[in-house]
């Protein structure tokens, strides 16, 4: 362990079966000095050559992820679009607040069509980081959406 970080990174994946879904994923492990730093995420259709768009919000608490794709609400932390289509053309954004660290709780909501019924696919690479007690407590009250930088 060196500079505050651990040298392993973690993955989350998982499937996503409905629109409008709110998965929370817990990367709590009970100490509030271990957070998580996401470095990046990706969405895919469960079944190829399906045509439509996904829309996700990631968010550090349930609360932060009611209104899709705010970036004035301080709990949602991160956001992805993804346009799949028959001919070539596919776009995929992603797009992350560098300042944010996970300490408790990650809850992941996605909006995609009906041409997805078998689901959308996600993965999630997290990086862990050391936390001083100072920097845990800023941490949890900008998770709770309080106006802080």
């Amino acid at each position: 362990m060196t500079d505050g970080k651990y040298s392993t990174i973690r993955t989350l994946r998982g499937l996503l079966t409905t629109s409008g879904q709110r998965k929370s994923l817990v990367v709590d492990d009970g100490r509030l000095n271990h957070g998580h730093r996401i470095t990046s995420i990706r969405m895919w259709p469960a079944r190829a050559a399906q045509v439509g768009d996904i829309t996700v919000t990631l968010a550090t608490d349930g609360v932060a992820a009611t209104t899709p794709m705010d970036a004035s609400n301080n709990g949602q932390i991160g956001w992805v679009y993804a346009a799949y289509a028959t001919s070539p053309g596919n776009g995929f954004e992603f797009i992350l607040d560098p300042n944010h660290i996970v300490v408790t709780e990650l809850v992941i909501i996605a909006d995609f069509g009906a041409a997805f019924a078998d689901g959308v696919n996600y993965m999630i690479t997290l990086e862990p980081i050391m936390l001083t007690d100072s920097e845990s407590a800023v941490v949890q009250i900008k998770a709770r959406q309080q106006n802080l930088v």
